[in-house]
């Protein structure tokens, strides 16, 4: 990221934001073929249209709350993107897929029981694809962040290394697992949150 301009750095943070703001909003259900001619005022559509059509339906809009959120996610981007160690970037790469696969398959079986909202038809797995594409950016550059804040603050390297233990078989012990556990929960407790998303 270092190469690019600041000019161009700001317009992919802006194409990643719509993306994630997209993959945000969309819902998984695939409506039927009536249901889309019907609100399209179309007879006969083309598959490539009635895919697009859908992607366009299953989107809750663009009210005023989703033009903040994509706001406020083109500036944590533009963030992201002032970070310049690539070893950060690579290593973030594990923790957003992992959160953002765990999140569309959760939310598939979640709301149906199976993985149906993923693998049914082709509209369903292009659906699945880009909320996918969405989540993986936005957890990509929350970890960048993260990564790179605890290691300004200098909690993720210290010269003394053999006098801190994590595990010693004690009350300190339960608690580090406890809040490894908490922390990998949290954007499904975020997500999830009652009227986060009403």
């Amino acid at each position: 990221m270092e190469k690019l301009s600041q000019r161009k750095k700001f317009v992919i943070a802006v194409i990643c934001a719509f993306w994630a703001s997209i993959g945000l909003n969309i819902q998984m259900t695939v409506f039927s073929i009536k249901q889309l001619q019907d609100n399209a005022g179309i007879e006969g559509m083309h598959s490539w249209f009635r895919m697009i059509w859908d992607i366009k339906m299953s989107l809750s809009g663009y009210s005023v709350k989703e033009l903040i959120l994509t706001a406020l996610l083109v500036l944590v981007f533009w963030k992201a993107f002032q970070v310049t160690e690539r070893r950060i970037w690579k290593i973030s790469i594990l923790p957003a897929a992992l959160f953002a696969f765990f999140e569309v398959f959760g939310k598939s079986f979640k709301e149906t029981a199976s993985w149906g909202e993923v693998f049914d038809t082709s509209r369903n797995m292009v659906k699945a694809g880009v909320k996918y594409v969405g989540l993986f950016l936005l957890f990509y550059v929350i970890c960048v962040i993260g990564i790179y804040y605890l290691r300004e603050k200098n909690w993720l390297t210290t010269a003394k290394r053999e006098e801190r233990s994590w595990f010693t078989h004690n009350w300190k012990s339960l608690f580090v697992v406890f809040a490894l556990i908490l922390l990998m929960w949290l954007p499904y407790a975020v997500a999830d949150f009652p009227g986060l998303t009403n």
